[in-house]
């Protein structure tokens, strides 16, 4: 496989941030990272959790995004509980506002962000302005391969998953699509809602995940065009709109989504059906942002949220977990047994503008 000089430089800038911190260096080259309480602080070794901790209480807090702290409610507190002494503070944001933070915080040299979870657009917007510090958690080991990350900078946390999502008064038991070459048969035609692939989203990644897949194809999406899909932008609107039964099955609703909606109501008639040729993933990850303040923090939270522990909360609150092995409280979330189509790493944005114009050629052009 070819690489890019772009990706041969990260690459060398990963290894040798790497070799730096093996040397025992954190923040800026060979001055020891600060504490909140401005005593110099050394990152612990690797692989010594209990070493790691004692840091990271000496450290007293750490600073980590999210746009809604109530979903993280769980995991934070059972981080806490873990790990009293360890402050969490949140960044509230999107993930595109707090990589824009981190940048423009950084060409006036100041860093109070610790860790950045996002999704690949923004945390590739940080890794391109050098403003994340490589950091491989010894937790990876026990992480599914497809979601590693090849440059070693940046570790995986939860995915979106997308498969297919029916309504149980309209399609009974038995009768669902079992495959993506189901929704080809007439059946289908006119009952299929989703949204607009057009851009960034879920059915983005899904046509992607489909478009790249063998025996599927873009041929494949070119037939699904033909079946009359109702389309919109109003994402959470059509998952409504499918509950009422205005439409029959609904592509590109994520398996979180679903969950929310049946934490509200258990009895709502939706099903999530995952096709035999694998459903679609967006991988949001986690990294250490260049010279965090609480780098010790940094590598616990990361280190625990990979763990079995810090793994079981995040599918508590209705994520998927990377994590191999591990028994989820939401089958829509669980990917033991499931194939995967694709795992969006933002290895696409570049072309998305060029995918735009194939599927607005396929849903929107009719001849």
């Amino acid at each position: 496989m070819t690489h890019s000089p772009r990706h041969l430089a990260l690459a060398l800038t990963a290894t040798l941030s790497l070799l730096a911190s093996a040397c025992g260096s954190s923040g800026q080259a060979g001055a020891p990272a600060r504490s909140s309480s401005g005593n110099a602080t050394q990152p612990a070794q690797g692989g010594d959790s209990q070493a790691l901790y004692q840091a990271a209480k000496k450290e007293g807090t750490l600073v980590v995004n999210t746009h809604d702290p109530e979903n993280e409610r769980v995991g934070a507190a059972a981080f806490s509980k873990r790990y009293p002494g360890v402050k969490i503070e949140w960044q509230i944001g999107r993930g595109a506002d707090v990589a824009q933070k981190i940048i423009t915080q950084a060409q006036g040299n100041v860093y109070n962000m610790d860790v950045m979870e996002t999704g690949p657009h923004d945390m590739g917007l940080v890794q391109e302005a050098g403003l994340l510090q490589p950091y491989q958690s010894p937790e990876l080991n026990s992480v599914r391969q497809e979601f590693l990350d090849p440059l070693k900078v940046s570790n995986p946390v939860w995915v979106l998953v997308y498969g297919i999502t029916a309504n149980t008064k309209l399609v009974p038991a038995g009768s669902e699509p079992k495959s993506w070459t189901d929704l080809l048969a007439a059946r289908w035609k006119g009952k299929i809602a989703m949204q607009d692939p057009r851009g960034s989203g879920g059915s983005t990644t899904l046509m992607l995940g489909i478009s790249k897949q063998p025996g599927l194809g873009e041929d494949y999406v070119r037939k699904l065009g033909r079946q009359d899909l109702f389309i919109s932008r109003a994402t959470e609107q059509l998952l409504t709109d499918l509950i009422r039964g205005e439409h029959d099955v609904l592509l590109a609703a994520s398996a979180a989504s679903l969950v929310l909606q049946k934490t509200k109501d258990p009895g709502v008639p939706i099903k999530q059906i995952k096709p035999t040729e694998g459903v679609a993933t967006t991988l949001l990850s986690m990294a250490v942002v260049k010279n965090a303040p609480h780098p010790n923090a940094a590598r616990l939270w990361i280190d625990w949220r990979l763990s079995q522990e810090g793994q079981e909360a995040i599918a508590e609150q209705g994520n998927a977990p990377v994590r191999q092995g591990l028994k989820v409280p939401h089958e829509e979330t669980s990917l033991e047994g499931t194939k995967i189509l694709y795992v969006d790493t933002g290895q696409d944005l570049a072309n998305i503008k060029e995918f735009s114009k194939t599927w607005d050629d396929i849903f929107f052009r009719k001849s």
